[in-house]
């Protein structure tokens, strides 16, 4: 992982673009850790930084060129790099899923009702590892990476106005869990009793960023129980052996 670009955002704000490896959820990490380290570093004069896809997007105090700051920052990634700790160990979540057309509208609109497609796309699905790659959007929206390609579903064109807590949908090359009833614009291919943002659990956001998402399918009669089991007492899913 390194600095690959930095490019001004307006007078005070700066985005820095890193490249990533093949262990994307171990970067993820590092990142929010380098932010940390910056934030550290009065002599920068930060007001906010915002994390987003591989970027971090400084803000500062006041107006800055990218020629200035462009020596410091290098400067302070190299001592954060041959500084760093041991990687942090990630948790990896079975995320139980209803793939039942009652719950994924757009999964079998997609492949025009072709249930074997709809299978096959379910399968491959829960072959792969997602990870949290950051928040935004709602409390506890959880942007997935990991979405191969031939994974991936683009949004709509015209979002609906109602998208019911819980709804797992795909939009692009992330995925995500609804974490309450919202507009929204993404394919809805299933539906989990877990939400990611729920006061009544603590912590309220069971998440962090690096954490890493099996998915699991379930049939609707599961997917009722647990439903049932969850709203008498919020939990969180169960966590898998690391890997």
């Amino acid at each position: 992982m390194k600095i690959e670009q930095l490019k001004a955002y307006g007078p005070k704000a700066l985005i820095v673009s890193f490249s990533s490896t093949d262990t994307p959820y171990k970067d993820v990490v590092r990142l929010q850790d380098f932010a940390r380290h910056l934030k550290s570093k009065k002599a920068l004069a930060l007001e906010d930084i915002l994390i987003s896809h591989f970027n971090l997007n400084l803000v500062f105090q006041k107006p800055i060129s990218v020629s200035a700051v462009s020596p410091q920052l290098h400067r302070y990634w190299e001592e954060f790099t041959t500084t760093i700790a041991a990687q942090k160990t990630n948790v990896v979540w079975e995320l139980p899923v209803c793939f039942d057309a009652a719950y994924a509208p757009d999964l079998y609109t997609h492949f025009k009702q072709d249930i074997p497609r709809v299978e096959a796309f379910i399968k491959a699905l829960c072959q792969h590892e997602l990870y949290v790659h950051f928040f935004g959007f709602l409390p506890g929206f959880a942007y997935l990476g990991g979405l191969p390609k031939e994974l991936q579903l683009p949004r709509h064109g015209q979002p609906r106005l109602q998208v019911p807590k819980g709804a797992f949908a795909l939009g692009g090359p992330y995925a995500a869990v609804y974490p309450q009833a919202s507009p929204g614009g993404w394919q809805l291919i299933g539906q989990t009793p877990f939400i990611f943002f729920d006061v009544q659990r603590t912590p309220p956001v069971f998440l962090n960023p690096g954490d890493r998402i099996k998915v699991a399918s379930i049939s609707r009669k599961d997917y009722l129980a647990l439903q049932t089991a969850y709203n008498q007492q919020a939990f969180a899913p169960k966590k898998l052996p690391q890997t």
